[in-house]
């Protein structure tokens, strides 16, 4: 195999010849393998959706999928923007379409007439490709992406079972009218066959992932198959496909109606070859969707526009015009094409290629191939799509306790089941609609729970900067008079009254309230209206509303909804906010702390207790110290041999991060509080950076002048660590309190 190019010249050849023809042949060699490892999708593919037709119709289906590869493939790459996708038959789309043969069997206008059930499998593949085209024209390929996941898991869960038991259901017998050992199972060999194949692929699936397991599996089912019919032939194994009709040019479903009783019938159903189309078209986009994704991380080249998706209906139509069969990208081959090399549309036309090269020179090879052989495929093929996220949720959800998240998980569960319950009973199409029907009504009852989640008051909810005990006791008396609400999920019409209301209560006993806008994911029209009118009562009543944690994508709209306020009214996280509340609070209440300037030592936490004597002691140890604002105190890591008390002004405590670069504020000291003690009682290095946010004035205190005091004054020593004692006390109290009121 070709190694993996790199680089951003390895996606697109230069001007010179030499260069052309090295990608050229770059691409050919990659194509090769995978021309071989798309076979067994083709041939399960076609076996699905033509089952139901019966054993006569094997080969039409299997010559439907590799004219699907073969000239859809072409005239997708061909349209599409050049790259390394790779279109192929899908299962899912197999199995849409042999519940639709299924549903055409069961008319009255098909009866007795399989001609007229291919033909308007081909309709509908036809008008599926149309649709495609238009839904990428108007945009709704765009909405499709944003199907809930829940939804589309349990289709798949769905649709794989369904491709299980229609492998299996063939040589279920619940009457048990079979000879021999085993009465409940019709053709017991063929079935054992089917089921050891399949546990072969899965297991060199699972140790030999760089080979084409399927392929291999088919080539150890067909040397298997030709060895007992040479040594045993009585062993009974199965049919083989059948001659198969690849030609050029292919034989079209088109000129069948020229027969009179297939436009009939055609014209009878036309609801449901549109219904029947939609179906094929939303899960077609969805597929294309998500491989363009992968693709466009692999390659970091935009894919999956409006050109990729038109691209991919017209290919559609062209399968429908040559067999009837849809298909999609196939994340698998698309992934394994870029590993090997693969970038531009040279290797999905010459996987094509190689593949009409193959059914129109050797036809008689693959219909030489046992359709026990491809039953295995299609049964591992089952197994293997099954989505592994829904099993490992519901294993989880039994285990995890009671939790607004388990919660979620139980709803996630219920569409799952039900899109698999409806999948599986009736068919894929209403599957997928009640599985879209359950996940409105879960999103209805999610969007009519109540706006506020949480609601704190000020004594509880405060600001990380630790300031003097005495003004701790201001906020704690005032602390009704502040709230915080913290918002959750949309805000639109439903909720935005009853946000109003709430806030009516709030303004009658509180003075300033913050809305903590952290878990908003959307404002309508309807949220932004209320938001302004909350502002302009709130400045009509001589109150204050602030906003802090807007998502991005809402802080232009919220910046319109506070104009007018004679404040900052929005603040990039809920501490900013908290903390610019409880300055106004202290400002309001100014006469109870004392003149304004520099505190006196005397009324600082720090030497509470010392008597004027022992305080002027103390003082012989300090360092009066002024620093400007901006000004560094100590960095990150430094030895901590030092510690101050803050008499005028305030720092902060910021943390250095490492992704991104920078540092991050953990608490702010006002005037009377203490700064860098922990480090200094530990005799360690500063856990993080001290920084003047204005000018400050504060003493100093060394630990060489605390070991003089620790020496000469043992009494005043105790006195400032039992201070400092209290001080950490008080602050891990409020911590242990702020965690409970989250717990709860």
């Amino acid at each position: 195999m070709p190694t993996n190019p790199s680089g951003p010249q390895a996606s697109t050849a230069g001007n010179d010849p030499a260069e052309r023809w090295a990608l050229l042949r770059r691409e050919v060699v990659v194509a090769l393998p995978f021309a071989l490892s798309l076979l067994p999708v083709c041939l399960s593919s076609g076996l699905l959706a033509f089952a139901p037709l019966g054993p006569d119709y094997v080969a039409k289906g299997i010559t439907a999928a590799l004219n699907a590869i073969i000239f859809g493939g072409i005239i997708a790459a061909l349209f599409a923007t050049s790259s390394f996708v790779i279109h192929s038959p899908r299962s899912n789309l197999a199995l849409v379409q042999a519940t639709a043969v299924a549903y055409f069997l069961g008319k009255a206008s098909f009866a007795g007439n399989p001609a007229a059930v291919v033909v308007a499998l081909a309709a509908c593949v036809l008008l599926a490709g149309l649709f495609q085209i238009l839904f990428a024209i108007i945009g709704v390929a765009r909405i499709i992406r944003y199907t809930p996941h829940p939804v589309m898991a349990g289709f798949v869960n769905g649709a794989a079972l369904s491709i299980v038991w229609s492998q299996i259901r063939p040589f279920i017998d619940i009457r048990g009218s079979q000879s021999g050992w085993l009465p409940f199972i019709a053709k017991p060999t063929v079935f054992v066959f089917i089921l050891l194949l399949t546990a072969f692929v899965t297991g060199v699936t699972k140790f030999r992932k760089k080979l084409p397991a399927p392929f291999i599996g088919l080539g150890i089912g067909v040397l298997v198959f030709y060895a007992f019919r040479f040594v045993a032939p009585e062993v009974e194994l199965g049919r083989t496909i059948g001659s198969l009709d690849v030609t050029l040019p292919p034989d079209t479903p088109v000129l069948d109606l020229w027969a009179p009783e297939i436009r009939a019938a055609l014209l009878s159903a036309v609801p449901d070859i549109i219904l029947i189309a939609l179906a094929i078209a939303v899960l077609a986009i969805f597929e294309s969707l998500l491989v363009f994704k992968m693709a466009q991380n692999l390659a970091d080249k935009r894919l999956g526009t409006m050109r990729d998706i038109m691209a991919s209906g017209a290919g559609n139509c062209a399968s429908a015009l040559t067999g009837g069969l849809a298909f999609s990208p196939a994340s698998g081959q698309t992934r394994s094409v870029f590993r090997e090399g693969g970038r531009t549309r040279i290797v999905p036309i010459t996987i094509s290629l190689l593949i009409l090269t193959l059914t129109t020179t050797v036809p008689g090879l693959l219909a030489a191939i046992p359709v026990a052989a491809v039953s295995a495929l299609l049964l591992h093929n089952g197994f293997q799509n099954f989505d592994r996220w829904s099993l490992d949720l519901f294993v989880e959800t039994l285990r995890s306790p009671r939790s607004p998240e388990r919660r979620r998980a139980w709803l996630d569960l219920a569409v799952i089941g039900t899109v698999m319950g409806v999948t599986i009973t009736i068919s894929v199409l209403p599957g997928v609609l009640a599985g879209v029907i359950v996940a409105c009504v879960i999103f209805i009852a999610n969007m009519s729970r109540p706006i506020v989640r949480r609601r704190y008051l000020g004594d509880i909810k405060l600001s990380k900067r630790m300031r003097s005990e005495h003004d701790a006791a201001i906020l704690r008396e005032t602390g009704s008079r502040r709230v915080v609400l913290e918002l959750h999920g949309v805000l639109f019409f439903g909720n935005a009254d009853d946000l109003s209301e709430q806030m009516r209560r709030e303004f009658s006993a509180a003075d300033m309230v913050v809305l903590d806008c952290r878990g908003i994911s959307d404002i309508d029209v309807s949220g932004a209206t209320i938001m302004r009118s909350l502002f302009e009562r709130s400045r009509r009543g001589r109150k204050h509303l602030y906003l802090c944690n807007i998502p991005p994508v809402h802080s232009e709209t919220m910046k319109e909804m506070a104009e007018g306020s004679s404040e900052p009214a929005i603040f990039p996280d809920l501490d900013s906010a908290l903390e610019w509340m409880e300055e106004r609070v202290l400002e309001r209440h100014a006469d109870r702390r004392g003149p304004a300037g520099i505190m006196p030592l005397e009324e600082h936490d720090f030497v509470h207790g010392l008597d004027d004597a022992e305080r002027a002691a103390l003082v012989q140890h300090l360092v009066l110290r002024e620093f400007p604002a901006g000004t560094t105190l100590c960095v990150e890591g430094d030895p901590a041999d030092r510690m101050w008390l803050l008499t005028k002004g305030s720092v902060s405590v910021r943390l250095r991060l490492s992704h991104p670069a920078g540092t991050r504020r953990i608490a702010s000291c006002a005037t009377g509080t203490t700064v860098g003690e922990m480090a200094f009682i530990q005799a360690g290095t500063r856990s993080a950076s001290v920084i003047a946010d204005e000018d400050t004035v504060c003493h100093e205190l060394s630990r060489a002048a605390y070991d003089r005091i620790l020496r000469d004054h043992p009494a005043i020593a105790n006195k400032l660590l039992t201070n400092l004692s209290l001080e950490l006390a008080r602050r891990l109290r409020r911590t242990s309190d702020e965690l409970r009121e989250t717990i709860n």
